[in-house]
């Protein structure tokens, strides 16, 4: 939920981020479309268009879309109006959303009011959960590993007391603010290296030596026409081409040690050299780190993911703290088809933390 209402916030505004309507909406879509998606993919393509009015989350779906569609409707109305008196001259404060900035930039069929409010549905799918993942894994992480929370909420503290709070001081924006944060950034690196969130493990219906072929693959793309390299390998149009990235990230050529937990891996590569200072950042798309894919197919909201865990994250590290219950520990990741997600039943203890530094004011 506060994923949900921070993501709200930016992509729609101070009016959808406290709309509880809006907010389950943008959860549950995504979980509905999970569900009929699994379901349709256990049957041929050609029994789709019959199968698909058998399931009933297809039909909570279509109210999902049409919710979407009554709350989007108003907010892209209110917009053309503030157009139409800034094409006259006339001075019109207005919240600064993505809404508005798609609308600007989009043609007559996408600001389509059922075009728009769909778009805004599929946008929340790929910005929530997996978001709410991630720091959950951080969170089971640091919980692991506590002798690295002292290091990040002293890094915390130094940026603060440099910088002022987050979005306190004129001139310094968030993205400058939270690009700071060098070992919390290196340490969402070394999470998202040891528990992606998609694409982890696929369980391939080949049998091996009596047990099933495992295999790591991210990024994927999909054939839209047939190919044939110079080497004579041919890719159908239909089929879908994957890398084995789990695999590569945890290549010991590139992560020595791979079966060791180090969050300032990312860190050490950045200061090994100069060249290196601007490289080996979560949000950078390389070869050597794919998590957010690569080339023009990489994840376009990754800044913005990243962004938006380092801000939880860091306002939770200096506020809570955190432990595991008596006898408990990391738990294990749970692999559905090609996602890996978080214990669902795993817990947290949590309390307002007792003992702050000395540093400056926090954010």
């Amino acid at each position: 939920m506060l994923i949900a209402r921070m993501t709200a916030k930016i992509f729609l505004g101070s009016a959808a981020c406290r709309n509880d309507e809006w907010l389950n909406l943008s959860i549950d879509f995504s979980k509905e479309l999970s569900i009929v998606r699994l379901i349709l993919t256990m049957f041929p393509t050609w029994m789709y268009p019959v199968v698909a009015h058998l399931i009933p989350g297809r039909y909570r779906l279509k109210k999902c879309l049409a919710t979407a569609t009554r709350i989007v409707g108003p907010l892209m109305e209110k917009h053309r109006e503030v157009a139409k008196k800034r094409s006259i001259g006339v001075h019109v404060e207005e919240e600064d959303t993505l809404l508005h900035w798609m609308m600007d930039l989009g043609d007559e069929k996408e600001n389509q009011v059922s075009e728009m409010s769909t778009r805004q549905c599929f946008m929340a799918l790929a910005s929530i959960h997996t978001t709410s993942t991630t720091i959950s894994n951080i969170l089971f992480d640091l919980c692991a590993h506590p002798e690295w929370i002292p290091i990040l909420i002293d890094e915390i503290d130094e940026v603060t007391k440099g910088t002022g709070k987050l979005g306190g001081k004129d001139g310094v924006g968030a993205k400058e603010w939270l690009a700071k944060l060098e070992k919390l950034d290196s340490f969402l690196m070394e999470s998202l290296r040891y528990n992606p969130v998609l694409l982890r493990k696929c369980i391939n219906s080949i049998y091996r030596q009596s047990h099933l072929l495992t295999v790591a693959v991210a990024p994927s793309r999909y054939a839209i026409e047939s190919h044939t390299f110079n080497d004579g390998q041919h890719i159908p149009a239909g089929a879908t081409i994957s890398w084995a990235n789990y695999y590569h990230q945890n290549d010991p050529s590139l992560a020595p040690e791979p079966h060791l937990f180090d969050p300032m891996r990312s860190y050490r590569k950045r200061y090994s050299s100069p060249e290196q200072k601007s490289k080996h950042l979560a949000g950078q798309a390389e070869i050597d780190n794919l998590t957010f894919g690569y080339g023009r197919g990489a994840c376009p909201g990754r800044f913005f993911a990243i962004g938006e865990i380092k801000t939880i994250v860091s306002r939770l590290l200096v506020e809570f703290e955190f432990k595991y219950p008596e006898g408990k520990s990391r738990p294990r990741s749970i692999g559905l088809n090609e996602f890996s997600l978080p214990d669902p039943g795993a817990k947290l203890m949590i309390r307002k933390r007792r003992k702050q530094s000395q540093g400056g004011d926090r954010p």
